[in-house]
């Protein structure tokens, strides 16, 4: 694994590989983890021990995305930006998770996938992440880190991606390049509405979040469209894998997680939403 274009998350200065470990001139080391990543999250920047997602959530998000439900969102996410891209682009998966959509990404790419970097606050999904042995794994540069310091150099990445994430504005700009995109990508108002139907006792619309905050940070959104809607049945086990990764489990009352946990199958509306948005 080849680390570059990275910097220290303590004073901004550029990071360097010796031997099994990054420095930075000024003496902060962070060891190259196995099977592949780099923990770049200062313990000052934790709020708890083990931020981020659970080790079971990352495991039933692992399992339920590679059952290929939710493969829709990701095609036609990587048909959308490669219809931009005509040379080799850098990319940064902003709170990966176990790297699902970034490794698909960086394999649709192909020989135009530059520096590919997935990062996250959980340790357990990096680590995730960094398993395997296909070239998409391999190719990555998996790093615990936060949103509001990705550690990668400023003016370096082209596209920036954020799933179901929680945007840093500022620390976005940060790192894009002129004219670099984020593609935001949202739930849809009927997003797992079934599924909520038997979760909740009432079905409450939320409207997409303001981009007030990227608007003030110097963002401009070129585009906004529905990026996936399509019918999916889910069989139990998926069921059961979508609730542990989600925060639905651990909102919904007891008797609606006993009914969702009860069901054989359930057809649910997958409704994604992409608003793509560029530095000025």
């Amino acid at each position: 694994m080849a680390y570059s274009h990275l910097v220290c998350p303590l004073d901004g200065a550029p990071l360097t590989t010796v031997g099994g470990s990054l420095h930075c001139a000024n003496g902060h080391q962070f060891d190259i983890g196995k099977p592949g990543y780099v923990n770049l999250l200062p313990v000052q920047a934790k709020r708890s021990r083990a931020p981020g997602d659970s080790k079971a959530m990352i495991d039933a998000r692992h399992a339920f995305l590679n059952s290929g439900a939710y493969d829709g969102i990701s095609t036609a996410l990587n048909q959308r930006l490669r219809a931009t891209v005509d040379a080799p682009v850098n990319v940064l998966d902003a709170g990966c998770g176990e790297g699902f959509y970034l490794k698909r990404l960086v394999t649709a790419l192909g020989a135009q996938a530059g520096d590919c970097y997935g990062i996250d606050i959980s340790r357990d999904a990096i680590r995730c992440a960094a398993r395997g042995n296909d070239a998409a794994t391999r190719h990555g540069q998996w790093l615990v880190a936060n949103n509001t310091c990705p550690c990668v150099t400023p003016g370096h990445v082209d596209h920036l991606l954020c799933l179901f994430g929680f945007p840093a504005w500022p620390a976005f700009a940060a790192v894009l390049k002129p004219g670099g995109r984020v593609w935001l990508v949202e739930s849809g108002r009927d997003h797992l509405r079934e599924l909520r139907a038997v979760l909740y006792p009432d079905v409450r619309d939320k409207p997409l979040p303001s981009l007030g905050d990227a608007e003030r940070a110097g963002f401009i959104l070129q585009d906004h469209d529905c990026l996936c809607r399509q019918a999916v049945t889910l069989d139990r086990k998926q069921l059961g894998n979508l609730l542990v990764m989600t925060p639905h489990f651990y909102r919904a009352p007891k008797e609606g997680r006993d009914r969702a946990l009860a069901l054989d199958g359930l057809q649910v509306t997958v409704d994604v939403s992409l608003r793509v948005l560029a530095t000025a």
